[in-house]
Order: structure tokens, then sequence, then C-alpha cells
């Protein structure tokens, strides 16, 4: 089995939900015909209702920017994995540079994160690699990232040059 092209916008904090809505139906046309690739946008939180309900029966998937790895809880300003698909999200930004960087996320929580992700409804795009600057850092990290958790069926790696 080859490996499967994913195209992914990660929106950040940009776009309310009128204007995700208006940019998803600006790509459909553009993205209607591709086959050899999936589109997946990742907008905020509060637009994933109205992203989702305008890429529905479109070949352009959502994903979520986080999750957290509890099912739920005290976890003010966090979002969980049921909460998630049950919006129709179908993947979900891990270990994203930024998160480490403005927000201390470290190894073990994106870890965490990633066990709370080792489901068959969601699959994880792990930002792994920005800050790391050779090859054999970023294979340690990966190693540590997911050891005991055996998801690599359903998570995809993203790594980009320095």
């Amino acid at each position: 089995m080859g490996r499967k092209v994913i195209i992914a916008g990660n929106w950040k904090m940009n776009k309310d939900a009128a204007a995700g809505k208006e940019l998803v139906e600006s790509l459909k046309p553009l993205v209607a015909d591709l086959t050899d690739a999936e589109v997946v946008v990742c907008p905020p939180f509060t637009t994933l209702n109205a992203v989702v309900a305008a890429a529905a029966g479109s070949n352009i998937k959502v994903g979520a920017q986080n999750v957290h790895w509890a099912e739920s809880g005290a976890f003010t300003g966090e979002i969980s994995a049921e909460m998630l698909v049950s919006s129709g999200v179908e993947y979900v930004i891990i270990g994203h540079s930024e998160r480490r960087q403005y927000f201390g996320e470290t190894d073990a929580t994106v870890n965490a994160r990633m066990k709370e992700l080792s489901r068959p409804d969601l699959k994880s795009l792990s930002a792994l690699a920005k800050l790391w600057k050779n090859a054999k850092a970023i294979r340690l990290l990966m190693l540590s990232a997911v050891r005991s958790v055996k998801v690599w069926q359903i998570s995809v790696l993203l790594i980009w040059p320095m």
C-alpha cells in the first residue's frame, strides 16, 4: 500500500464561522476532481460546526487544531476527542511547534494526546519536525512520542524543512 498524500491547511487563529464557510465553498470546486490526495482544513474550534457543514458532500475533510487527552473533566478551554467526533471532525493536529513554544507542550503531553487518538474515528496530524534540526533527532522524538502507542496506522507524521 502506497503512502496517501494529504494536503492540510492549518488556519491557526484566523477566520470566523462565516469566513470559514466562505473559504470552504471557494475550495470545493478547486479540489472536486482531486483523487490522488486528501484535502484537510483545520479551522479554529469556534468554526468547526460551520466548516463541517460547508464541507459536507465534498472531498474536503475537517481537522481540529488540538485535543485534550482526557475524555471529560475540569479542563477549561480544552476539547475532547468525543466532542470533536460528534462535531464531524476526522483529523486532529497534535504536537505543533506553536503549542510547544507558547503553551509549554512537551513530549509527554503530545504522547498523552496521541494515546487519546488511538481510536479509529480520528486521525492525528502529528507535527514533529519544526523544532528539530536533524533526522536523528526527529527519529528519536517520533519514537519517544509514540512509545507504547500503536497508532501508526491512523497517524500522519508532518515533517517540513527548517
